[in-house]
């Protein structure tokens, strides 16, 4: 093969990797416009229903609680009646609260993802009878929202699988020259049908999780010892 010959196979191949970067580069783009359209719609969603239709339960429930107080010598039906509505009203409050707190946790974009975590992890110890060993390691500079939403969305899904599955789980979250997350657990805590066996509900947390870190092009890695899983999340370190 001539040197014109092996010069133009070169160019060919250099413009044809030259066109892959560009288009990987606008899927990228494309992806983080996406992307973080979605983090705004799901901040405005999650305002909306604290701000606005939990502040107008809670009002109904203030002037349930006033008719109740008007009502001379109610009988025992208007009592249970009163006491029931004002069960579900709380509730309904509850459950959008929630809600509003995995769509977007409040003050996220004021005191980071490190300060969420804490509060997130403190309050379900607290409700429930499950312990978390949550170690932070964050620098100076802060993630994009995008990629610390991602990481807080992993770690909910994660805490959730083990308060309900588990008794205790180890949650370690490090950003430096990379954003890891390592979640660990007992496997023998899960119920397995054999310790290399997955339950349905360790299979679905995968799937989760999975599907949060390549929608950001990030990595998931699992690996088990003896009876400890440990699932270790690397995502890209977008700054802000």
């Amino acid at each position: 093969m001539g040197s014109d010959a092996i010069n133009h196979k070169t160019s060919s191949l250099s413009s044809s990797h030259a066109d892959s970067f560009l288009r990987e580069l606008e899927l990228r783009n494309a992806l983080a416009h996406v992307l973080a359209n979605r983090d705004e719609e799901r901040r405005h969603v999650a305002e909306e229903l604290r701000e606005d239709i939990a502040q107008r339960l809670v009002g109904s429930l203030l002037k349930l609680a006033t008719l109740q107080s008007r009502v001379q010598e109610p009988d025992v039906m208007s009592l249970r009646l009163f006491g029931e509505i004002s069960e579900l009203v709380q509730d309904a409050v509850n459950r959008i609260r929630r809600t509003s707190y995995a769509l977007y946790p409040p003050l996220f974009d004021e005191l980071g993802l490190a300060f969420v975590l804490r509060w997130y992890i403190g309050r379900i110890s607290a409700s429930r009878d499950f312990g978390v060993e949550l170690e932070i390691e964050t620098g100076p500079a802060r993630l994009s929202r995008t990629i610390e939403l991602t990481a807080f969305h992993i770690i909910e899904e994660f805490t959730s699988f083990a308060s309900a599955n588990l008794k205790h789980a180890e949650i370690n979250l490090r950003v430096a020259d990379k954003a890891e997350i390592r979640m660990s657990y007992n496997a023998m805590q899960a119920s397995r049908p054999s310790i290399e066996a997955p339950n349905p509900s360790e299979r679905s947390l995968v799937a989760a999780i999975r599907e949060r870190v390549e929608d950001i092009g990030g990595q998931l890695k699992i690996s088990s010892e003896k009876s400890r899983t440990s699932l270790k999340v690397f995502l890209p370190t977008q700054r802000l």
